[in-house]
């Protein structure tokens, strides 16, 4: 937004010196001014609403420069840097940070793509293909040699298996 500011300012500018309408020339100024109110707005710190009585993480109040710039963390380097942080010194995490919904999410997501690459199966078969080949050597014919792929369900071997 920083950068479409900056060539707004060119643009209000020769609109200005250019012998344009007065019309067209107050909308691009009221899109620049409403422009230049929300990035000053969005740099502006918002007051914390935790009142747990626990340390506040200055991320989540911190404005965009702040976050980008990761300025915020500055202190927390500072007093690090002086002695050695506990535990205790940390900010808390969110709670969508937390080990159980990020676990949860997980798990959800992990089935999901389990889902997709397995697809639905019998039971019986699933088991087969995905713990009994490991125990089964390579096939071999009637003649003792290494069979095919139609040698039945499990056509393929592990090396030295």
């Amino acid at each position: 937004m920083l950068i479409s500011l900056l060539l707004d300012v060119a643009i209000v500018r020769s609109l200005w010196l250019a012998d344009v309408g007065a019309p067209i020339r107050g909308v691009f100024i009221a899109v620049f001014l409403v422009k230049a109110a929300l990035l000053v707005l969005e740099a502006w710190e918002r007051p914390s609403l935790q009142t747990d009585g626990g340390l506040r993480n200055p991320e989540a109040t911190s404005g965009i420069y702040n976050q980008g710039l990761f300025w915020w963390i500055n202190p927390l380097l500072a007093d690090g840097f002086r002695r050695l942080l506990s535990p205790g010194d940390l900010y808390g995490l969110d709670e969508s940070m937390g080990t159980a919904v990020l676990n949860e999410h997980f798990w959800v997501g992990w089935n999901r793509a389990c889902e997709a690459i397995l697809p639905p199966i019998p039971s019986n078969s699933r088991l087969r293909l995905t713990h009994a080949q490991r125990f089964r050597g390579p096939a071999t014919s009637s003649s003792g040699s290494a069979s095919g792929p139609s040698s039945g369900l499990f056509f393929w071997s592990f090396p030295g298996g």
